[in-house]
Order: structure tokens, then sequence, then C-alpha cells
């Protein structure tokens, strides 16, 4: 299967937005953890 340049440009930006959006996720998680210690 042989994509167009568009189409495997889009997916490789949507997946760094989804990685992105998980690290954003785990950082406001640790964030909620340190408070919860003190």
């Amino acid at each position: 299967m042989v994509l167009p340049a568009l189409d495997i440009s889009n997916i490789i930006i949507t997946e760094q937005e989804e990685q992105d959006e998980q690290e954003q996720e785990q950082e406001q998680e640790q964030e909620q953890e340190q408070e919860q210690e003190q």
C-alpha cells in the first residue's frame, strides 16, 4: 500500500500530537501525586 506524502505527514503529525497529550497527562498525574505527598 502506497500512501500519498500528505497522508503520511498527517499521520505522523497526529501520532506526535497523541504522544504529546499522553505525556502531558502523565505530567499532570505526577504533579497531583506530589501534592498528595505534601
